[in-house]
């Protein structure tokens, strides 16, 4: 039969929520993993000319604070800069 514990624990759903721009740490999250995005993007070479912080906060709002949507919009910004679009 097993151990029910560990069963009942992993097979519990688990929930990952949006970072929530009224809340500092939620803040404080998004706009780190953002800018860790961003180092990446500038190591591979593209050159980004806005405030960071601003775009931080424009990108919070086109992803509702979600961090994979966030990528989303990154990665797709990226192929269009090497597209030239």
């Amino acid at each position: 039969m097993g151990n029910e514990q560990v069963r009942d624990r992993s097979l519990k759903t688990i929930e990952y929520h949006p970072y929530r721009w009224t809340r500092e740490e939620d803040v404080d999250a998004f706009v780190g993993a953002f800018l860790a995005a961003l180092e990446i993007l500038q190591e591979a070479g593209l050159k980004i000319g806005f405030d960071e912080l601003d775009m931080a906060r424009r990108i919070y709002g086109a992803s509702s604070g979600r961090v994979g949507m966030m990528l989303r919009i990154m990665k797709a910004s990226l192929f269009q800069a090497k597209e030239g679009t």
